[in-house]
């Protein structure tokens, strides 16, 4: 499903069952049988996060298990650019850059940030597992234009998100989210004091 949110567009997509289980099956077995990831965290958020992890992230085939995921990914990356109107879709020319997890315990959080760099054009984040949509951390999206409505009660006025201080996906286990790299967003603190909530993150590069 595509949306419109402060002037960009976003897709966000329930995947199946089949491809939900399978992945998340192959992921578990992959940390269990896996000694050599290193976890770090940004300088002002807190999650443990693959980023950091040089040799990881610099293959992505870490996390794609015999291209099950770039499998899935450029297949929604295709609707997406169908229903953008985007008529010379063609898959060669996009590269994932990287691909990482982020494990969100309680407390977890992370702070305001983009994936803007050089040829990324798209960002994604598949929710691996999240287990209480309430109690979850949650993506959130920034309204770039947030601070010339500060004073005048916008967002109370108009039941619109345009003039919403930020924007909340309602995303559950097993859903993906594509956007564009530029879109300012962060993720929300981790109250769930007994499952944590696990997410696979990357970019898209245009070659």
């Amino acid at each position: 499903m595509i949306q419109k949110i402060y002037g960009d567009y976003i897709w966000i997509s329930s995947l199946d069952k089949i491809f939900v289980d399978e992945y998340s099956n192959k992921f578990d077995s992959y940390l269990e049988n896996t000694n050599n990831i290193n976890t770090s965290s940004w300088e002002h958020c807190n999650v443990k996060s693959s980023f950091f992890n040089n040799v990881f992230i610099k293959n992505h085939h870490e996390l794609d298990f015999n291209s099950i995921f770039s499998d899935m990914l450029f297949k929604e990356i295709e609707l997406f650019c169908k229903e953008l109107n985007i008529n010379e879709y063609n898959k060669d020319s996009l590269i994932i850059q990287k691909i990482w997890f982020n494990n969100y315990k309680l407390g977890d959080f992370q702070e305001h940030h983009n994936h803007s760099g050089p040829q990324t054009i798209f960002s994604f984040v598949y929710l691996l597992k999240s287990a209480d949509s309430i109690m979850d951390s949650k993506l959130c999206f920034g309204n770039p234009r947030s601070n010339l409505f500060k004073y005048n009660n916008y967002e109370r006025l108009f039941n619109v998100n345009e003039y919403k201080t930020h924007f909340i996906p309602d995303l559950k286990n097993g859903d993906l989210i594509i956007f564009p790299s530029h879109m300012e967003h962060y993720v929300s603190i981790h109250k769930n004091k007994d499952v944590n909530r696990i997410t696979i993150s990357g970019n898209i590069h245009l070659s």
